[in-house]
């Protein structure tokens, strides 16, 4: 069953490591990749085994098979238990990288954030739950990538077969800047707070199109870094969007609604390393603070919340990152903390 209380209709949420790659440091050896498929779903079910087709193709042709292992959860394996026993159970090292990908559904709920819903067993899985669960592996990059909540196209299309991809010989440039040089965490949901992503059955999800599509073109980028292909992705991921739009009008459909689908910051280690959820009163929780950001040093912990920034009242996380993206240099932080004292911050935005 979907779940009825949904607040932020679809999610993509990418949790990747500082956005830049450090200069000195070595590759990651390896990426391990864990692909979590509600295929048994009857509305996403045939878009998450296109997911999966498009996502195992790329990083076919990016990653040699000698840096990466895949793992896939399906059908009746796809169960929230059975997902966070496996993440549990691995013990990696800081020089692995670990990426999560989940398709399926999606709910945002004000006492709990965003969740991972789950056909089998009717379950949710707590995004924060789960991050701190990949945190926990010991890997030195950490990827969550979730396209969920999808609502489906009421058209179906046709789609080109997948050409034979041979395996890389070695990691190309821009899969390295992406997923072997990086360390650290940040998180990227695929839709602003109450907004939905879309899929189609034979294509896949919008934002998951957007994502292969940009980064194949982006692949031999040796400049390439999370900084600047966050904002290119967000942007391919509104123009998938607006040709999905234009192909169902054209079809002679009613345009979809909303008429538009922006990706989400939840954490910005780039900014400040704040990482922020829905809270189930006003203002928005602190998830994450990234270690000696600017965030950490000016004092925030987890479980504070954020009422204002430079005095703009702050109610969900669409407030928060328009707040922060019109910041300055200087940032003001007005909330309260876990113990219900009051503060009044200011917190530098990092260097670019």
């Amino acid at each position: 069953m979907r779940p009825r209380l949904l607040l932020a209709g679809a999610a993509v949420m990418v949790a990747v490591a500082l956005l830049a790659p450090r200069a000195a440091a070595a590759d990651l050896s390896r990426l391990h990749i864990v692909l979590v498929l509600d295929t048994e779903d009857p509305q996403v079910g045939k878009s998450a085994e296109r997911d999966e087709a498009s996502l195992a193709s790329l990083f076919r042709r990016g990653l040699p098979t000698t840096q990466q292992t895949l793992k896939s959860f399906k059908g009746r394996d796809t169960r929230a238990d059975a997902v966070l026993r496996h993440v549990r159970g691995l013990q990696l090292q800081p020089n692995e990288g670990l990426l999560l990908y989940f398709s399926g559904h999606g709910v945002t709920l004000r006492d709990r954030g965003h969740c991972l819903a789950f056909q089998q067993g009717e379950s949710l899985l707590e995004r924060t739950v789960l991050r701190q669960a990949l945190m926990k592996t010991g890997a030195g990059l950490v990827l969550l990538l979730t396209d969920c909540c999808s609502d489906v196209c009421p058209i179906e299309f046709k789609s080109e077969a997948f050409a034979k991809v041979a395996p890389a010989a070695q990691a190309r440039p821009g899969f390295r800047n992406l997923f072997l040089q990086p360390r650290g965490v940040v998180d990227v949901n695929a839709s602003e707070e109450g907004t939905q992503a879309w899929c189609d059955a034979e294509r896949g999800g919008v934002f998951t199109r957007a994502f292969c599509e940009l980064l194949k073109e982006k692949e031999d980028d040796r400049a390439l870094t999370w900084k600047e292909f966050y904002p290119a992705l967000k942007s391919r991921t509104e123009d998938t969007f607006d040709q999905l739009n234009r192909d169902v009008v054209g079809r002679g459909r009613k345009a979809l609604a909303p008429k538009s689908q922006t990706p989400q910051v939840f954490l910005l280690p780039g900014v400040v390393g704040l990482g922020v959820d829905s809270y189930k009163g006003n203002g928005v929780v602190v998830s994450d603070v990234a270690l000696d950001s600017p965030a950490d040093q000016a004092g925030f912990k987890r479980g504070d919340v954020l009422l204002e920034i430079d005095g703009q009242a702050v109610r969900s996380v669409k407030d928060f990152t328009r707040a922060m993206d019109a910041a300055g240099g200087m940032i003001r932080v007005r909330g309260r903390n876990g113990a219900g004292r009051d503060f009044d911050r200011v917190v530098q935005r990092a260097p670019d």
